[in-house]
């Protein structure tokens, strides 16, 4: 009998992921935090199980994280941070610095002590998103770090970015 319910549970699980990737899917897709945060079930798990998964695809991945950032848990915020320190990829990184800037937004040295270690990435889109991120928070110690940013940088767009506000 305990067979039968693990397989029972199990059938479930795959049904509730198959939901969630539903809602992830679609050519114009647009996220609708209503059918995430309406569920009753462990969709916070389900979402970071899909955008670790590589056996998923990398848009319904990337899609999983900006939905996360739906999700104003302290484990979903551990989770981002953990992502960030292992992420070596630009294009995915960059929707994580994004996610964790919304995240944090009453939480500022947090966002600030992850800004740190992404100030000089290589990536000028990573870059400009840690920009965008402190500028937003707009706190002494963001402001500290811009400065930085901003004598260091190389692309003179981001520089401007950073000294003006605007990015042309």
């Amino acid at each position: 009998m305990t067979i039968k319910l693990f397989l029972f549970l199990s059938l479930i699980a795959c049904d509730f992921t198959a939901e969630i990737k539903t809602l992830l899917s679609g050519y114009e897709w647009k996220l609708k935090p209503k059918s995430f945060l309406d569920r009753s079930e462990d969709t916070v798990s389900q979402l970071m199980d899909i955008s670790q998964s590589e056996q998923v695809r990398y848009h319904i991945r990337v899609r999983a994280i900006i939905a996360l950032s739906l999700f104003k848990e302290e484990r979903v915020i551990q989770f981002i941070e953990k992502q960030i320190d292992n992420q070596p990829q630009a294009a995915t990184l960059l929707r994580h610095v994004s996610s964790l800037s919304k995240l944090t937004s009453k939480d500022s040295d947090r966002f600030v002590r992850t800004a740190k270690k992404l100030i000089m990435n290589k990536d000028d889109q990573v870059r400009l998103s840690v920009a965008k991120g402190l500028k937003k928070i707009n706190t002494r110690s963001s402001r500290s770090l811009l400065k930085v940013q901003a004598s260091n940088e190389s692309n003179p767009a981001i520089k401007r970015f950073i000294e003006n506000g605007r990015i042309y």
